[in-house]
């Protein structure tokens, strides 16, 4: 099965449909639809990267046409934090903010 119908077949899954999924992400339904049909490799990188976040999938993986669930590699003392309460684009945006600070913080 192309990666693009193992996606909308995940998304269907997972929402009562494509235009719940686009409210929900804030990707108009005409692109999705655009993804589907003309591919993940004309889309841009923002658009997957919400679709990634929203789906808990892994954004370098769907890249390569597989799709499969996002892992968190959070570790140190803020690992305590309980990562289960959050949306997938929580987590995101939560290993974001953990990377930003090692980068710009680490120690020389």
């Amino acid at each position: 099965m192309p990666v693009e119908q193992a996606l909308k077949a995940l998304i269907l899954q997972r929402y009562k449909s494509i235009r719940a999924f686009s409210e929900e992400t804030g990707i108009p339904y005409s692109t999705i639809d655009s993804i589907f049909k003309r591919g993940i490799a004309n889309s841009s990188v923002s658009n997957i990267i919400k679709i990634c976040r929203a789906l808990g999938i892994d954004a370098d993986a769907l890249g390569d046409g597989i799709i499969k669930a996002k892992t968190t590699e959070i570790t140190g003392t803020a690992a305590h934090f309980n990562l289960d309460k959050l949306t997938p684009e929580g987590i995101g945006r939560y290993q974001e903010f953990m990377e930003f600070l090692a980068e710009k913080y680490s120690k020389k």
